[in-house]
């Protein structure tokens, strides 16, 4: 099988890892962690971001590595979202995720707006 892919220069990937705690930094907050990944924003900003993911109150300030392993998920899909991807890349995205979790990301999935199309031929 052979083909090509065209994409748009402006086409922003979103990619979430199965092994995204590895790419996480534990010692840092998840506000501390956005910060270093994005600079620039407000704490209100950054939270804001996270608390779309149900990341809020006293979670968004705790050490990444005391959140349970679905609350590091959904910070990891804050990383993710948070330069507004208009193509995602998932592998394994429902692992450690509860099934009402699981279910908001199906919606979530469902719901993703695509704002630049992508045309591909094989």
């Amino acid at each position: 099988m052979s083909g090509f892919v065209n994409l748009n220069r402006g086409v922003r990937f979103g990619y979430f890892s199965q092994h995204h705690v590895d790419q996480l930094s534990l010692d840092l907050t998840p506000v501390g962690y956005l910060q270093q990944k994005f600079p620039g924003q407000t704490v209100e900003e950054y939270r804001r971001q996270l608390g779309r993911f149900g990341v809020s109150g006293d979670l968004a300030l705790q050490s990444i590595q005391s959140l349970s392993g679905g609350q590091k998920s959904r910070v990891a899909f804050t990383v993710m979202c948070y330069p507004s991807p208009n193509f995602l890349i998932l592998d394994e995205p429902s692992n450690h995720l509860d099934v009402e979790t699981i279910e908001a990301l199906s919606h979530a999935i469902r719901s993703f707006n695509v704002s630049h199309q992508v045309s591909h031929e094989t």
